[in-house]
This record gives C-alpha cells, sequence and structure tokens, in this order.
C-alpha cells in the first residue's frame, strides 16, 4: 500500500467531512484555509454558491500565530455581523481541530456566533416491519446468544 502524504490525508478527510456539511443562507459554511503563512476564513452559502463575507489573516492581523489566528476571529465575528449572520457551519477543511483552528472558533463562539462543527443528514426511521432496523453480525449473533440463554 502506497504510503500517503499529509496533504493528501488532509484533503481526503476535507472530502469525507464536506460529504455532511451544507451551507445555508440561513446558517452559512466557515470555511477555514491555513496556509503556512496565512489563514483565511469565508463564509459560504452553498445552495447558492456565494460568498457572503471573507477575512484573511493577511489583511487582518497579518501572521501566521496563534494570536493572530485570535485576532483574525475577532475580525471574522465583525464581517460576520456586517453580512447579518448569527449561526454557522464550521468546515475545518480537514485539519486538527487545535491551535489556530481552534483559536479562530473560540473567538467566534465567545462573540456569540452560534457554531456548529457537523450537520448530520437525518437518518430515516424504521417502518413498522422492522426492516429499517439494520445490524451487525456480531450484534445478531449477541442477541441469539442471549434468546438462547432464556
Amino acid at each position: 500500500m502506497k504510503v500517503k502524504s499529509r496533504t493528501q490525508s488532509r484533503q481526503n478527510r476535507h472530502r469525507r467531512l464536506r460529504r455532511k456539511i451544507q451551507g445555508t443562507a440561513d446558517r452559512p459554511r466557515m470555511a477555514l484555509m491555513v496556509s503556512g503563512t496565512s489563514i483565511y476564513v469565508q463564509f459560504i452559502d452553498d445552495d447558492n454558491d456565494a460568498t457572503l463575507a471573507s477575512v484573511s489573516s493577511t489583511k487582518a492581523t497579518g501572521g501566521k500565530s496563534v494570536a493572530s489566528a485570535t485576532a483574525l476571529g475577532k475580525k471574522a465575528v465583525e464581517a460576520a455581523g456586517k453580512a447579518g449572520i448569527s449561526k454557522v457551519v464550521i468546515d475545518r477543511g480537514g485539519h486538527k481541530f487545535h491551535g489556530r483552528i481552534k483559536a479562530v472558533v473560540d473567538e467566534i463562539v465567545k462573540a456569540g456566533l452560534s457554531a456548529g462543527e457537523v450537520s448530520e443528514p437525518a437518518k430515516p426511521e424504521a417502518d413498522a416491519e422492522g426492516k429499517g432496523d439494520k445490524k451487525g453480525k456480531s450484534e445478531k449473533k449477541a442477541e441469539a446468544g442471549k434468546k438462547e440463554d432464556k
């Protein structure tokens, strides 16, 4: 098996994350992009393919440290307020939730912006016959073992 680079692994994580995250006009996606020198934040409405607001550390704070990420979070809250955004879904871009990413998100949450990382799609309810109830082999064997014990 071929060893993947850090970039390829991050891109795969981002693809998996994007399957679950969808930004709307009411709750846009807050996309965080971290480069070697800067941090970028965009508020995106995926339904209309529109960027509602954006901020970057190149303009706002001029750095890549955690302190500049905190300052960028404050600028992002101001930009979101001007755009009329009060709720967001966080798209961390496949990065771990620590360091600069965590600093930006913590500042946004501290300022009162409602943030959630993943909006799960609704799961279908089981029908009357129980066809919607899917169990793995190990769960079925465990249930069968319990019935035999009685």
